[in-house]
């Protein structure tokens, strides 16, 4: 049958004007200005002489009219409305509204024209009402508007749209759409009755303008739904029976309760324990939930899930003067299991079904393309709810975006990205065959393909913006929307970080991105004008319109494919773990672990259909042409929890920038991590003359003789070198890690008169003639080499003020620069001395004592700034002297030593966790000594 508006169905109750129906019956209209104003509560008084009216609503049907399986048809919506018009067949007043997002998002049995099977269905069933919902408004306003008068072959709507929180510039809903309806039910037979008039008032989620293409809405203002409805009811308060709130905004979570669902939700609160009290009944939407729960106060409060699986039936009873009386239920109704054809409105609908299917069946059925495996979305083939997880589908439709203009000369040599929406991804492609069908159903708004130039810190922003937030700071329904990207583009993230600073890093084409690229997004004219809350793409420059239809261009692109398979590896991924690696040194990451009440909860596992999951982990660093594996572990569930990267001594590497490449097989996600490179070199040699790697003690006699005593694990050998006289000219000396890049440790050392003089290691003790790299140091109390502080690769020496300041120099062969005043109210401190790198981060740090005898270490962090301090030891007050004469244990790390006032040395060993071993004496006589290193 043709699909053209239908005229002359049979309704149980009518909506009409304020006074037609008055006229009509023959009454005068000032009789409903003396009507007695109703109870908005709902009493448990027993009727008098009650009339019950059965309401019933739908939400999220997004045309889903029916389908063909073979020989057999799913009539989806006649099964649906069955139960509707079996009661009216029953001689029960019923009331059908529709909650919104009737079309839009739709199967492509409808979608494939214009939903217009759906507008025909929704008329055949006499719906009386109908609130807007975002996807009404997926092709803007005017498309909306449109469908009013006809144009373009459209089948009109026969019942009202409804939104009261939609304003034009001049303060009214846009016509034809309305603010609110009053339908009327007759009582039975008596004609001397005025009739029941219930008073329906739509509004749409406050998200709208995130959810739409902005430009479809241009000029509109979208205000919060539920003052609006209560604004709205309380005008039409005085001359209704029953008021009944169709919002199309919705709890979150179905399976809890809408206490919980509203300390989690602000826009969910308000409808819970903000809507007014003329309003009896309230049915929201938007979220796909199935509850049946109560406002703050006790009215009914349901949604009816989505997709035809439901719907949501609320009975009230009202007396004759219209007051609410007696109990008023509610229910959840399943669909029927078979459509009953025997009412004439059900058979209408299957043939507008058959109809409609054979229709899209001619066009959906062209072969476009091959897959080798079935592209999902996380939930499955067909299933789109599920918009917080990767998903196969989505990251191809990316791929599509970022690859359709390669070939557009005006595209040559730019930097683009492909970027999909979650929610613009509406199914899967099966294993084999693609129909355009299939292509159609996974692309069902024909957006156009728009284009924009972000800047790298823009792109970051966007990522951001996954975690999501309305213009006025609130959560929206999906508090978290993962984007699909091209595969040229990878990301990591750590959701523990404060919000707006989660992405840790971008990567794009194996090279991690600087703010100051410049890159060309790609995607649907939705998304590039700042839809979903991704605000950010609406700032970007030289946006452009290609002209292409996403749907159109989509099927040629998959057909120009070959054989398509599934791209499994996921695009983004958490990361924990450190930003400097030093050779020797173990690192531990977590990969893939979602935090615990996190939103982001994505692992390293696919979320498709036969996508295989992962079972290992591999590191590697990458630098230039090397690639050297570093690490592997187990990935269980998707995640990584201990994988312990360790960059080997002499690897080759350079210091400075590379990337940890972590490889899940066989799965296929691949995660890059920027990484500092710091090779260990002479740094693991601090103290070490002689190129053992095992640390050695220098010490200034009474004579003043320098002396090395060279380690050996754990102790020291008898070996001592000796090394010139006048050494006791020196107020300090210290080892140095190597300056010069020869591979042998340095001295550096302090005259009375404030010189500081560096001597250059040889072999086996001896040390070059000095070089003067500074003066005036005789106004520093107490100095100490710490090691590199700022990732730079140099040493830095630190030095405490006579006013107690603290002071940070850079040492170089050319002298000390880069001098930075890091502490203050060091006058206490008795000692100061270093181990490196204490606490593995990659930053050499600060040991210190008090008078006390306290051991304090201070931890060093970017830049050289110290960031916290943490008492490590005590009963350091019997040492005359600590100092770090490198690796004694030749476990890779510096270990310390103290003199105590007897003149016997202790070794106490560095466990790499900021621990100290067992104390162990290894040697005695060492008060004759005045000077270390």
């Amino acid at each position: 049958m043709a699909l053209s508006p239908l005229t002359g169905v049979r309704r149980a109750v009518t909506a009409v004007g304020v006074s037609a129906a008055l006229v009509a019956g023959g009454l005068v209209a000032p009789a409903f200005a003396e009507a007695k104003t109703p109870s908005r509560l709902l009493p448990n008084a027993a009727c008098v002489a009650g009339t019950p009216i059965e309401i019933y609503s739908f939400n999220d049907f997004h045309g889903r009219i029916g389908s063909l399986s073979g020989s057999t048809y799913n009539y989806l919506a006649a099964k649906l409305f069955t139960p509707v018009e079996q009661s009216r067949a029953a001689g029960n007043n019923v009331v059908l509204l529709s909650n919104g997002d009737s079309i839009g998002g739709s199967t492509f049995e409808s979608a494939s024209q214009n939903d217009n099977p759906t507008i025909a269905i929704l008329n055949a069933i006499g719906l009386q009402a109908s609130a807007t919902g975002n996807h009404e408004y997926d092709k803007g306003m005017s498309d909306l508007q449109s469908r009013y008068a006809g144009t373009n072959d459209n089948v009109v709507p026969q019942f009202p749209m409804l939104v009261s929180n939609v304003r034009n510039a001049a303060g009214n809903v846009p016509a034809p759409l309305k603010a609110y309806e009053i339908i009327e039910v007759d009582h039975d037979d008596d004609a001397n009755t005025p009739a029941i008039r219930i008073g329906v008032i739509g509004a749409v989620t406050g998200d709208l303008p995130g959810l739409v293409s902005p430009g479809g809405i241009a000029g509109l203002t979208v205000g919060d739904p539920v003052q609006a409805v209560n604004d709205v009811a309380a005008d039409i308060a005085d001359e209704t029976d029953i008021i009944v709130a169709q919002i199309h905004e919705g709890a979150a979570n179905g399976s809890g309760t809408a206490a919980s669902n509203a300390a989690a939700s602000p826009a969910f609160k308000s409808i819970h324990e903000n809507i007014s009290t003329d309003v009896n009944v309230v049915f929201t939407g938007h979220t796909h939930q199935l509850y049946n729960w109560t406002t703050s106060d006790g009215r009914p409060l349901l949604q009816a899930a989505s997709y035809a699986t439901k719907l949501a039936k609320v009975t009230v009873n009202v007396e004759d003067n219209g007051t609410i009386c007696g109990d008023t239920t509610a229910a959840l109704v399943d669909p029927a299991a078979a459509p009953d054809v025997t009412l004439p409105a059900i058979q209408e609908i299957v043939e507008i079904t058959q109809d409609a299917i054979a229709e899209s069946d001619v066009v959906g059925a062209v072969k476009v393309a091959t897959t080798d495996g079935p592209l999902s979305l996380p939930n499955g083939l067909n299933v789109p709810d599920v918009r917080d997880l990767e998903s196969p589908i989505t990251n191809l439709v990316a791929e599509f975006f970022g690859d359709v203009l390669s070939n557009n000369d005006q595209y040559r040599g730019k930097k683009i990205i492909g970027v999909q929406n979650p929610g613009g991804t509406r199914a899967g492609l099966p294993a084999g065959d693609v129909t355009y069908k299939d292509a159609a159903l996974a692309l069902p708004f024909a957006n156009t393909i728009k284009t924009t130039e972000l800047t790298g810190a823009q792109f970051k922003k966007v990522l951001e913006q996954q975690w999501q937030r309305l213009p006025n700071g609130t959560v929206p329904s999906r508090a978290y929307l993962r984007l699909g990207l091209s595969p040229n583009t990878s990301y990591t993230y750590d959701e523990s970080l404060p919000e707006g600073s989660r992405i840790t890093g971008i990567y794009f084409e194996g090279q991690p991105i600087s703010d100051t690229d410049v890159f060309t997004l790609v995607s649907g004219n939705f998304l590039i004008e700042g839809g979903d809350q991704f605000y950010e793409f609406a700032n970007g420059a030289n946006t452009r319109d290609t002209g292409l239809v996403d749907l159109t261009a989509f099927t040629e692109w998959v057909g120009d494919q070959g054989t398509i398979s599934a791209p499994y590896g996921n695009v983004g991924a958490s990361v924990k773990g450190a930003t400097q690696l030093v050779e020797g040194q173990s690192a531990t990451f977590q990969v893939g672990v979602p935090q615990g009440a996190g939103l982001a909860r994505e692992t390293l596992d696919s979320t498709g259909l036969n996508a295989t999951k992962n079972t290992t982990a591999t590191a590697y660093i990458v630098q230039g042409s090397t690639k050297l594996q570093v690490g592997s572990a187990a990935v269980v569930d998707g995640r990584v929890t201990n994988l312990q990267v360790q960059v080997p001594v002499k690897s080759g590497l350079n210091s400075g920038g590379a990337t940890l490449l972590i490889e899940a097989t066989p799965g296929g996600t691949t995660v890059q991590w920027a990484v500092n490179i710091v090779a260990a070199g002479p740094t693991f040699a601090w103290g070490d003359q002689s190129g053992d790697k095992i640390g050695d003690i220098i010490a200034v006699d009474a004579n003043g003789v320098l002396n090395t005593y060279y380690g050996r694990s754990g102790g020291l050998s008898s070996l001592v070198t000796k090394a010139g006289g006048g050494w006791n000219n020196f107020t300090w000396i210290s080892h140095t890690p190597d300056v010069n890049g020869d591979g042998i440790d340095d001295l550096l050392a302090r005259k009375a008169n404030g010189e500081l003089l560096l001597y250059f290691g040889a072999t086996m003790g001896q040390f070059s003639s000095p070089r003067l790299v500074g003066t005036g140091w005789n106004n520093l109390a107490k100095l100490a080499v710490v090691g590199d502080m700022t990732g730079d690769g140099s040493p830095e020496v630190v030095g405490i003020g006579t006013n107690g300041n603290l002071y940070r120099y850079t040492l170089t062969t050319g002298g000390l620069k880069d001098a930075r005043h890091i502490g203050k109210n060091w006058q206490s401190i008795t000692q100061i001395t270093s181990v490196g790198d204490f606490n593995g981060d990659g930053t050499a740090d600060i040991l210190a004592t008090n008078a006390a005898g306290d051991l304090f270490t201070y931890y060093t962090g970017p830049g050289g700034t110290i960031i916290q301090a943490a008492k490590t030891g005590q009963g350091w007050a019997g040492f005359t002297a600590f100092f770090a004469p490198g690796d004694l244990n030749n476990d890779g790390r510096v270990d310390l030593v103290g003199r105590k006032a007897n003149g016997v040395l202790f070794l106490y060993t560095n466990d790499g966790n900021g621990k100290w071993g067992v104390a162990k004496q290894i040697g005695h006589g060492w008060n004759g000594f005045t000077l270390f290193a």
